[in-house]
């Protein structure tokens, strides 16, 4: 068992074969669905090493009236040609400030990248122009929001908002943009396109709304989709279309996605690695199989234990995670989760636990498995 750097997990891979703990198993009907996809995403990695995508040491800072503090630490990851990378967590725990980061739309001078690079096929975002990014932001990388109501201008129709996009990245008419933004209504299957291009979004249901903001990213053939908790506002039915029409999308473009999610259901049918964050940084990450399998950390793990099996009773309780997210400013000394871990140990609360491979591109941050090791040694 080899230990790296506290910053710097290693990227995905192949699932470990190691003893670990018991988890849900991820097959059923949604792990089904996401094996063609992820064997898809598997053939389009082979013809390309790069990653279209790399986050290394990011440190994002915030400047309060009570003092700084970072919202974002040490977090190192890879996204590459035609994967989906799910970053995972309760919330507070830095995911959407991480995809903020990579757009470079933190609300400055209040929060700034402090340390690190954001590689975006070899360009550095984190130092990169204002002027560069716009020629970035939803051209080469595209962001579909949370809540599609708060993202659209109400007051311009939904075909307007959609060619504007187009326009800002493409030399064309009104009438092109038009055109262009019909056709990508019509990819992402929204019923009656014609008309739904100038109905205002208020006029239209949230799964319709969301189809809207995913026409938008799509537009203008992005090499990157960052989709933040795309269906968390969404009912079952709709949230399962919406899962389904971003595979297909990614199948035909070849897009890749970075998925921000706290739902394990919706990582376990989308994502071919997974990151999941705690307090700021980055404590697990992995293939998504051996994650499932057998998590290496005891916060994925709690994750894991808090969803509903069939066969758990009506009313019986479901296991829940005791404590919460640190707030930034208020870390303990330690490993962050320390306070809520039913495994902690002496030296869990006093210093930050170093990053451990567990094998095959799946690696925690986590002193349980350097105390295994010694234990291990020492027989």
């Amino acid at each position: 068992m080899r230990m790296q750097a506290a910053h710097t997990p290693p990227p995905g891979g192949a699932p470990p074969d190691r003893p670990g703990r018991d988890t849900p198993a991820s097959g059923g009907e949604a792990g089904r669905r996401g094996e063609a996809g992820r064997e898809m995403a598997a053939e389009r990695r082979a013809g390309s090493t790069a990653p279209v995508l790399a986050v290394d040491d990011l440190w994002v800072r915030f400047r309060t009236e009570d003092g700084p503090f970072d919202a974002v630490r040490g977090v190192t990851f890879d996204v590459n040609p035609g994967e989906t990378v799910a970053l995972v967590g309760e919330s507070g725990c830095g995911k959407s400030v991480m995809a903020l980061s990579i757009m470079r739309l933190l609300p400055e001078p209040q929060a700034q990248i402090r340390r690190g690079r954001i590689l975006f096929e070899g360009q550095d975002l984190a130092r990169a122009s204002e002027r560069a990014m716009r020629q970035i932001r939803g051209n080469r990388i595209a962001m579909i929001f949370q809540e599609p109501m708060t993202s659209l201008n109400p007051v311009y129709t939904c075909g307007e908002q959609v060619a504007e996009a187009i326009r800002t990245h493409r030399r064309c008419s009104r009438k092109e943009a038009r055109e262009l933004a019909l056709e990508a209504f019509r990819q992402v299957g929204i019923t009656d396109p014609e008309r739904r291009l100038d109905q205002f979004p208020h006029e239209l249901s949230g799964g319709l709304r969301q189809r809207v903001m995913i026409a938008m990213a799509i537009a203008c053939r992005p090499q990157l989709i960052i989709a933040d908790e795309p269906t968390t506002a969404l009912d079952v039915t709709i949230q399962a279309q919406i899962l389904d029409l971003l595979r297909d999308l990614q199948a035909r473009l070849g897009t890749s996605i970075l998925f921000i999610t706290h739902d394990l259901g919706v990582v376990a049918e989308m994502a071919d690695r997974v990151v999941v964050m705690y307090a700021g940084e980055v404590v697990e990450q992995g293939p998504v199989q051996a994650i499932f399998r057998r998590p290496g950390h005891p916060y994925t793990a709690g994750l894991f234990r808090s969803i509903p099996r069939r066969d758990t009773p009506r009313k019986a309780p479901l296991p829940a995670i005791e404590g919460v997210v640190p707030h930034p400013s208020r870390r303990p000394p330690g490993c962050p989760f320390a306070p809520r871990c039913p495994e902690a140990r002496g030296v869990c609360r006093e210093q930050p636990a170093p990053w451990v491979e567990l094998g095959d591109g799946h690696g925690a941050r986590c002193w349980v498995h350097v105390e295994e090791a010694r234990e291990v040694t020492a027989r």
